[in-house]
Order: structure tokens, then sequence, then C-alpha cells
């Protein structure tokens, strides 16, 4: 499978899923890996407009029966706000509220086992990017973090707890950082954490992955993938590791 112009993955436990478009105007392919039979499935598709997924495309599961997805936007979309969830037991896509704000190259998303809502970062460089929370088909914006105006490629979101840790991503990307913060969900705040060790910055590609909750011996690591890193959320301490972690194998 090659790589297309929006693009996401994510894991439901036993399955991976992997929505692509390969450009803007093109019909959207969504799939289904299943690692026990090492096979793909083509998954339902209808009902989404052509070129559904774009820049920023991000997809996060509800550890329940749906999927729900930000389908980002081009730097040329001045405001596409589409925000979907698919059922994974009825193969269907559901159009739901749209987003606040302008989606972008800047999007991420995460569910919180916390409180069981959605959180999203919602935009780009050029459109700035807000903060919210999703639940029962609205959206309620969220106090930003004060010291980044934007996302952009490679932001990422993950949620641990009473905490939403975000990778900023390459807002600049003639000047490369490593910008890396958390959100405390009961108190509403943000504090900024230390840099991922990447020499280059964080770019396209960026993201941050946490297992804990299938391998219980990285129950206090988040693994920011393309870093060659993980982090630590009880000592805020990066570590290198020699190899990636596969889930699931």
């Amino acid at each position: 499978m090659s790589g297309g112009y929006g693009e996401a993955v994510v894991g439901t436990g036993d399955d991976i899923y992997v929505a692509r478009c390969p450009y803007a105007t093109s019909t959207p392919s969504f799939s289904r890996y299943d690692p026990d039979t090492d096979s793909w499935i083509s998954m339902n598709t209808s009902g989404l407009p052509s070129g559904a997924f774009r820049n920023g495309m991000s997809m996060v599961w509800d550890r329940d029966d749906h999927i729900y997805a930000l389908f980002g936007g081009r730097y040329s979309d001045s405001n596409r706000t589409l925000f979907y969830r698919y059922s994974i037991t009825n193969d269907v896509w559901e159009q739901l509220a749209d987003t606040p704000h302008a989606q972008g190259a800047g999007d991420a998303i995460t569910w919180s086992e916390y409180d069981d809502h959605v959180y999203a970062l919602i935009g780009s460089n050029e459109r700035e990017t807000r903060f919210a929370r999703y639940s029962y088909d609205s959206w309620e914006a969220l106090t930003f973090n004060s010291n980044w105006t934007f996302t952009d490629d490679g932001a990422s979101l993950v949620s641990v707890g009473e905490y939403l840790y975000a990778l900023r991503g390459e807002y600049d990307e003639r000047v490369p950082n490593g910008d890396f913060a958390r959100y405390h969900i009961p108190t509403a705040t943000w504090e900024d954490m230390s840099d991922i060790p990447e020499s280059e910055g964080v770019g396209d590609g960026g993201s941050l992955l946490y297992i804990g909750d299938w391998m219980g011996e990285h129950d206090d690591h988040i693994f920011a993938l393309g870093g060659g890193a993980r982090m630590n959320p009880l000592d805020t301490i990066f570590t290198s590791t020699a190899s990636p972690v596969i889930v699931g194998a």
C-alpha cells in the first residue's frame, strides 16, 4: 500500500485501520488489517466525499465500537471542518458536528478513558490552532497552551490517565523543534515538558503512542514514533530505544 495525500492509522486492539486518499480529489480508501491472518480487507466508504482524507487526517478509537476522525484540510482549504465516526460492527460512516475551527496539518485527536471524551487539536500554522473537547454531538472550546499559537505537521495527542500529552509539530519548517507539553484534564491546565530529543525536530509522520493498556511493562511510557525515544510520564525523561515496539506481536 503506497502513501497518500491524506492518511492516518489507528489500532483497535485486534485490528489496524488505515485511511488514505492519494490526492485531494480521489475516492477515499479505508482498509482493515488483521494481524492474525496477515490480511487486508477493504471497508465501506459510501457517503464520504471525494478527497475526504486530507493533510492532518487523524483517527482515534474509543475502546468500544467507534473510530472518530478529523478529515484534515489543505492549506488552500479556508474552512474545512469535517468530523465523522465509523462504526466497527456496522461498517458505516456517520457525519458528526463540524469542528469549531478550520482543520489542517496541525490536527490531532485522542480518546480519554479518564472522562470518555474526544479531545482534539484543530488547525495549522496558517490558521492557528484551537483545542476542543467533543461529546454528545457538540464541541466545547478549551484553553490552549498559551505558549503555542499553532500546531502543524507531526502534531500529535495521546491520553494517559488524567493527562493528555502533545507534540506541537513542525510549525516552522526552517527551525527544528521538539515542543512537547501535557494537559491536566481535572484542572484544565497546560504544562510545557522537556523537548523530544530529535535533532531534526518533529515533522511529517511524527506521532505519540501509549500501549500501557496492552503491555503492562510499558504502562508508564509514551513512545514517540519517528523520534527514536520514549518518555516516562512519571519523571518526564526521554530514554533511547534500540528498536520500535511492535504492538500486538
